[in-house]
């Protein structure tokens, strides 16, 4: 027999809650892609290790407040989609990250000091801040 996996109603899937999805300003949106969300957790799964969400859904006002991009992909709203996260590196190796991040299909990578961003944009993007 098949083994069923159940995700509790708090989960977005097997890692992630919808809790570390919501727009950090308080506002409670956290309407994320779902081809992102499976990225994302094929990513984790890959790493076998914890991930910290920084940064997933954002919120036009949170977005603007944090000096991030107008057309980035961490905006979220009723009727459109985050496709993006900024995952912390405590614990992690950027360059082995970075390369599992490609591997699994995030196609925009940048590297900051202390975190990575990935999203799943259509077309390939890196860049380094770091």
């Amino acid at each position: 027999m098949e083994e069923v996996l159940t995700i509790p109603l708090d989960m977005i899937s097997r890692n992630f809650s919808l809790k570390e999805m919501e727009c950090k300003c308080g506002c409670g949106i956290r309407n994320i892609d779902g081809h992102a969300i499976d990225t994302l957790q094929n990513l984790r799964d890959t790493v076998g290790r914890p991930l910290y969400i920084t940064s997933a859904a954002r919120c036009v006002d949170h977005n603007l407040d944090v000096g991030g991009s107008a057309i980035s992909f961490h905006i979220s709203t009723v009727d459109h989609k985050s496709k993006a996260f900024d995952i912390s590196m405590r614990g992690h190796h950027i360059d082995s990250f970075v390369k599992m991040a490609q591997k699994v299909g995030f196609t925009g990578i940048g590297i900051y000091r202390t975190f990575v961003h990935v999203d799943t944009r259509p077309g390939k993007a890196r860049w380094n801040y770091a």
